[in-house]
């Protein structure tokens, strides 16, 4: 019998792009606008470096002129202020060997269910990170106006007014928050009070959840207390958050240990992305590796300091108990 080993079956350069298509037509936070695909940050990513400036325009400003058809009707020239914000690019990896990917290799097609599970897999490990970096941000000091915490009563108190309050802390700008990602508790919560209204948006995909008009997002890894009950609700606008795909000059690599027993097979998946949030600025100076972990973005380790004016920044965060 021929052994056939995984470098048989997997061409990185055919496989790596259906990876990353793939991630963009599955993933949650990328499909509802909240997580938007970047070139211009991915082009600023292949400079090299573990950190970089991520430039932007500032909103224009100021009162409109009068226009008149007298000398004095000449507009006055502004200058479009640009502004930049320091992004960190997070580099990681994860390796199989034969024997984890043997239920792949049973398929008639392996090398599609090998690229199938590497989207999933990275495009689940994304959303940890987005999630962490909301867990970060949200405990920053400068962006404590963005949270109203109302768990302090030690009773259920998750509410569409709870909502409603939490999205009234960007004033004029509420409207701009299309998208609620919460714990399955909370969902469960909002089902009981039959707030929630399921809607098919593709008649290829199943029905999405929505909550006072905006998008549900469900995930456990949204902060909740088992013992209290005490949970995080974040709140997103379209773009909250910026996405440098993969520049990892070895994005997919597979190799042969023939000393290892009967001999091993090996795939290693490696990814060099930057998940950004919009208005940011990310210190990375007090951690342990040469990029962030998840903890050190959630856990204070990584520092967020706001670089725009508040408002123009389409996040919230609801403290509440379910």
């Amino acid at each position: 019998m021929t052994w056939t080993s995984i470098s048989d079956m997997v061409q990185p350069e055919i496989l790596m792009p259906y990876v990353a298509e793939r991630i963009a037509n599955t993933n949650n936070f990328i499909r509802s606008g909240v997580m938007a695909p970047n070139e211009a940050l991915t082009a600023a990513m292949r400079s090299g470096g573990t950190t970089g400036k991520f430039p932007f325009y500032k909103p224009f400003d100021g009162d409109d002129e009068v226009l008149d058809d007298g000398a004095t009707g000449e507009l006055s020239l502004n200058a479009a202020e640009t502004d930049s914000e320091q992004y960190a690019v997070l580099a990681r990896g994860k390796a199989y060997s034969a024997s984890d990917l043997s239920k792949a290799f049973s398929g008639s097609d392996p090398m599609r269910a090998v690229a199938n599970s590497l989207a999933d897999y990275w495009s689940n490990a994304y959303n940890g990170t987005l999630l962490s970096t909301a867990a970060g941000l949200f405990d920053a000091a400068s962006f404590s106006d963005h949270v109203n915490d109302i768990s302090g009563t030690g009773t259920p108190d998750f509410s569409s007014d709870a909502v409603i309050d939490t999205r009234a802390v960007l004033g004029d700008r509420a409207n701009g928050l299309d998208v609620i990602v919460m714990h399955s508790k909370t969902l469960a919560a909002a089902n009981k009070a039959d707030l929630v209204e399921y809607l098919r948006i593709s008649q290829y995909d199943p029905e999405v959840p929505f909550y006072l008009g905006m998008r549900v997002i469900v995930d456990d890894r949204v902060p909740y207390a088992s013992g209290t009950g005490v949970t995080s609700v974040y709140l997103f606008g379209m773009g909250s958050f910026a996405y440098g795909g993969n520049t990892s000059p070895r994005p997919l690599e597979v190799d042969r240990d023939s000393l290892t027993g009967g001999g091993l097979d090996v795939l290693v998946s490696r990814s060099h992305h930057v998940i950004h949030p919009v208005g940011f600025n990310l210190d990375v100076s007090g951690i342990s590796g040469s990029t962030p972990s998840n903890t050190e973005i959630s856990d204070g380790t990584v520092e967020f300091t706001a670089a725009r004016e508040l408002k123009n920044i389409p996040m919230a965060e609801l403290i509440c108990t379910v």
